[in-house]
């Protein structure tokens, strides 16, 4: 009895540990707030810095819609069918740039996403060195 209970106090502080430190790195990344109607996003222009930034995205339309990252003709992130009324959320990690959001409907006009800064960079400069691995294949 004992030993049950320990191990469910054991796999509580676990549990509440790992939450909160994914909690704590989600409180870390900016967010941005679009909200999209018939005609248009409202702001038309976003600025963020380089890395991950939430975008909160609000249909405030008639109809259900998507927001979408573009780079060029490039489909960087997006969300679908979000139903008017609703909220939905998209966490895009970006290289800085300039990148078009489409703001509902094809014919609406489109906004500019401006990403500035340093990009992150995990393997410096050149192409990612792949090291050899050492280890044995016995197990």
């Amino acid at each position: 009895m004992m030993i049950h209970f320990r191990r469910n106090a054991l796999q509580l502080a676990v549990a509440a540990l790992f939450s909160s430190a994914f909690y704590a790195q989600a409180a870390d990344i900016p967010q941005v707030k679009v909200t999209v109607n018939d005609k248009q996003c409202e702001p038309m222009n976003v600025t963020v810095k380089a890395g991950k930034t939430q975008f909160i995205i609000q249909n405030h339309s008639q109809k259900a819609l998507e927001w979408e990252i573009l780079k060029g003709v490039m489909v960087v992130e997006e969300r679908e069918n979000i139903a008017p009324g609703f909220t939905q959320k998209l966490t895009a990690n970006l290289q800085p740039g300039e990148y078009d959001m489409t703001c509902g409907l094809l014919t609406n006009p489109k906004g500019k996403l401006i990403v500035t800064g340093a990009a992150h960079q995990r393997c410096g400069e050149s192409r990612c060195a792949v090291k050899p691995w050492r280890g044995d294949h016995r197990l």
